[in-house]
């Protein structure tokens, strides 16, 4: 048995607490980058839904400290928030580091691992007081919600903050899962190939593996990424997602949210679910659901933080008849989606359009880095590209999904219309099956399956 201390009532971490990670679980890309950040100072913050796994994650990183690092246990410390909510020493954070430091010592590195830091009154400023007055203090903290930081410690944040997020089960994950190797060979090898000016790598790959990469593309479109969903029989599959959105919306979850209608942000909900790709309207949706806008507004802010939605913002350029203060929603996972749509009974490969770009949406933004953003593009006269990865104001790669097969040579005109008004470098046409390749006003143009999109990440960071 591995285990790490823990505080007692008192808050003294002299318990021993049982490190408990799955036998099966999947590996989130995350874990490497956390690691190797480890041996800094200062504060990880790892949000993310309840249920993505983050509590696995940092049982992950406790083993890696305890096996890999040789990190004695007794510096490195387990602290479940929910269950000392009312501790005066969780309210204190001098009083915390003096029962800390009590029994790790004061010149030692210690590791502090803190789940569930919503119940930590004013978590970021506690956390700052003790790795302020206790260098030596690694503090790991995860979160059910988006961390909202205040101006004033945008400066520690840059400093000594680090925020990662922690979404569902990825295709490339999951594929991982099956074989741990298999994409990265596939990406060396294309990549390689793409270097070269040929596409001929794409069309072998896809003819080896795309039936492999295909099902588990279409798998997590259907089912989420959710690892206790993934990792079940496939028939107790929707059991499972349906019990995840009922401890979601369950009223006494909700009121300590501050959401006193728990009927109408599942109606909200419900509605949005026939409205992914579309822009959202708070005037309509008031008047759909007979509640008022500044309450429409703040549920679907509450959906937002806590990741069951993902607002995606306009690419504000430089055409005159730009849509650029609108917002579009899309689901944070697309099993979730799927049940609520009532799309649940739908054959593997039978996911609907909506289904497909809503998992399109989630694959991109799980595989984007740090320097880049996910926006979409659209004009007041119906003219729109579903996605535009930002990095930068000079380097932008539009993406467009046609639901079914594409023809050779044959673009959208939204697309021809992008592609003249900014001339990017690369852009992507997503179609069912057609692999193809050609050269539109200098950009070059990509025709890759759905499927191909989460593996190929490198083609639009």
């Amino acid at each position: 048995m591995l285990s790490v201390k823990t505080p007692n009532d008192a808050g003294a971490p002299v318990k021993d607490y049982e490190i408990k990670v799955p036998g099966t679980f999947v590996l989130r890309k995350q874990v490497r980058f956390l690691e190797e950040r480890l041996t800094g100072r200062g504060i990880e913050i790892i949000q993310g839904s309840r249920h993505a796994g983050k509590t696995t994650v940092a049982h992950q990183l406790m083993l890696h400290l305890l096996l890999k690092k040789q990190v004695s246990p007794r510096h490195i410390v387990y602290i479940p928030c929910e269950w000392f909510k009312e501790a005066k020493w969780l309210a204190d954070p001098l009083l915390f580091c003096e029962n800390i430091r009590s029994i790790t010592g004061t010149e030692n590195v210690t590791y502090l691992f803190f789940d569930g830091m919503a119940s930590v009154r004013n978590p970021l400023s506690f956390f700052s007081r003790i790795i302020e007055h206790h260098p030596f203090f690694k503090v790991v903290a995860c979160a059910d919600h988006k961390i909202d930081v205040p101006e004033n410690m945008v400066a520690l944040d840059q400093r000594n903050m680090r925020i990662t997020n922690l979404y569902p089960i990825s295709t490339v994950e999951w594929a991982g899962f099956h074989d741990g190797q298999l994409i990265e060979e596939v990406r060396k090898n294309i990549y390689s190939s793409m270097e070269k000016g040929q596409l001929t790598d794409i069309k072998m790959m896809d003819r080896q593996y795309g039936a492999f990469i295909k099902e588990r593309f279409y798998e997590t479109a259907l089912f989420g990424g959710y690892p206790r969903v993934l990792l079940v029989a496939r028939e107790k599959r929707f059991e499972e997602i349906e019990n995840i959105y009922t401890a979601f919306f369950e009223p006494r979850a909700l009121s300590e949210q501050g959401i006193d209608k728990p009927e109408l942000i599942k109606q909200l909900f419900k509605v949005l679910s026939s409205q992914v790709d579309r822009l959202v309207n708070f005037s309509e949706l008031s008047d759909l659901l007979k509640a008022s806008p500044i309450t429409i507004k703040k549920y679907h802010a509450s959906l937002t933080n806590n990741f069951l939605l993902y607002a995606m913002g306009s690419l504000k350029g430089k055409k005159s008849g730009e849509i650029k203060q609108a917002q579009k929603s899309f689901f944070g996972d697309s099993g979730i989606l799927n049940l609520v749509s009532e799309q649940r009974r739908n054959h593997i490969l039978a996911t609907s359009a909506n289904g497909i770009t809503n998992a399109l949406c989630g694959e991109l933004i799980k595989n984007l880095n740090y320097k880049n953003k996910l926006l979409f593009w659209q004009t007041n006269t119906g003219t729109n590209v579903d996605f535009v990865v930002e990095s930068g104001k000079k380097f932008l790669v539009p993406i467009v999904i046609k639901f079914g097969e594409a023809r050779p040579k044959k673009l959208t005109r939204s697309l021809h219309s992008f592609i003249k008004t900014y001339k990017p470098q690369r852009a992507i046409f997503v179609n069912e099956s057609l692999i193809d390749h050609d050269k539109v006003s200098g950009t070059e143009v990509l025709y890759l399956p759905y499927y191909w999109v989460p593996v190929l990440e490198g083609l639009w960071q």
